[in-house]
């Protein structure tokens, strides 16, 4: 019984330094919370560039017609993103197919 006794003593002794601990706040919530955008936006920009260089790596160890069916294909996905049409001679000389 002693023990327990003891024991909550000096549990509530301690206990009010953590609360006192607490209360201060040196930092100005507003400054944190741009330092944590900028580091968010950083972030971003990072894996921006990483993302482009890895693109340009890939591009650079292709060979010549890939790059050339690779330019095509970006252009029409660029194309078809905008919703415009395919010039006019190309729809008229397509291949048609058979049936």
């Amino acid at each position: 019984m002693r023990y327990l006794i003891a024991l909550l003593i000096c549990f509530f002794a301690i206990a009010p330094l953590d609360v006192d601990a607490q209360r201060d706040r040196k930092q100005n919530p507003k400054k944190t919370q741009q330092e944590a955008n900028q580091k968010q936006a950083d972030r971003k920009q990072k894996m921006r560039d990483d993302l482009q260089k890895d693109r340009d790596r890939h591009a650079s160890i292709q060979d010549r017609k890939t790059k050339r069916r690779m330019r095509k294909t970006r252009k029409r996905s660029q194309r078809l993103a905008q919703n415009k049409p395919q010039p006019f001679y190309k729809r008229w000389f397509k291949k048609k197919g058979f049936k």
